[in-house]
């Protein structure tokens, strides 16, 4: 219980840190008139509006498709869509992450699995997406940064490490159903099938990557892509320190200090910044509002999943 307080502690004080970062750099460097420009002429250029879009809406479909294909299921794909939005929605209207355990419930109630199943093959996907951040994320700094490779790589290989072992550690502490569950993410991470799963993470957020590269491309014409998945990659691994809805304040706090490291005005680092988060906000509720029409879910079972989290 301590650990677990400490832990939500220094995701609070993390947090709250990052937000009073980005109330100094709206001070400093908020420029509506900047914002505004950049925002119109994406919208007037319908290519890299369109490679945006498009490439947001298929990030998340190749994750809905690695969720289906771990768990080996051969029914309807809108089931594992619907869930991962979902989440993205609670996670936008939430200061805190909630997300998870909707998707967990959805998958539940629409394909014929147990609660520590649907739960299991959630926290699976939240493992995978974060060893392809970190991967991501630790050659990027290495690249630009000169610095930190080493603790991404230690940190990948801990958690590896972590999901392989654990299962042989707490064969007696843990159900069989959660342990069974774990087994099966692991054998399944050292099998071409875990490495084609994890090939496809990384296809997704390198996806994600084009989100910052398109609006980048309009109010600074020389970043590069990998510079723009790298920043997407670090930006969204700072979302572990979720305080607010959707992670206003941390996401542009990061995004915009990690831009300066591939030499772009802070500036227009944070002009980029807000404009792709505003997008992803609008992403969100759309395809929740989606979702809710395609695997609809009443608040009083919402209600019982959160009960049953713990």
């Amino acid at each position: 219980m301590k650990s677990k307080r400490m832990v939500s502690w220094t995701i609070r004080i993390a947090g709250i840190l990052l937000s009073g970062l980005f109330i100094y750099l709206t001070l400093q460097y908020f420029s509506l008139k900047t914002v505004t420009r950049v925002a119109m002429e994406l919208i007037y250029s319908p290519l890299w509006l369109g490679v945006m879009i498009s490439t947001y809406a298929l990030s998340f479909c190749v994750k809905a498709y690695v969720w289906q294909s771990y768990i080996g299921e051969k029914g309807s794909f809108a089931p594992y869509w619907s869930g991962i939005h979902y989440a993205l929605f609670m996670n936008h209207i939430l200061p805190f992450k909630t997300g998870d355990v909707v998707r967990a419930g959805v998958i539940k109630g629409a394909k014929p699995l147990s609660w520590e199943e649907s739960v299991s093959s959630v926290v699976a996907m939240r493992v995978l997406d974060l060893g392809g951040l970190v991967l991501l994320a630790g050659i990027g700094t290495f690249i630009y940064m000169d610095t930190f490779f080493y603790v991404g790589i230690i940190t990948l290989t801990v958690m590896v490490l972590f999901v392989l072992v654990l299962p042989f550690r707490a064969k007696h502490t843990l159900r069989k159903s959660i342990l069974r569950s774990m087994v099966h993410f692991a054998s399944t991470l050292l099998s071409i099938k875990g490495l084609l799963l994890f090939g496809l993470v990384l296809l997704s957020w390198v996806l994600e990557g084009f989100t910052i590269y398109s609006v980048g491309r309009i109010a600074i014409e020389g970043i590069g892509f990998f510079e723009a998945v790298w920043a997407t990659s670090v930006a969204v691994v700072s979302g572990v320190f979720q305080v607010t809805p959707g992670h206003i304040a941390g996401y542009e706090s990061v995004q915009s200090y990690a831009l300066t490291f591939i030499d772009v005005p802070i500036e227009t680092g944070y002009t980029i910044a807000i404009i792709t988060h505003v997008f992803k906000f609008i992403y969100a509720y759309i395809t929740g509002l989606i979702s809710f029409y395609l695997t609809p879910v009443s608040s009083n079972v919402v209600k019982r999943w959160f009960k049953r989290r713990g």
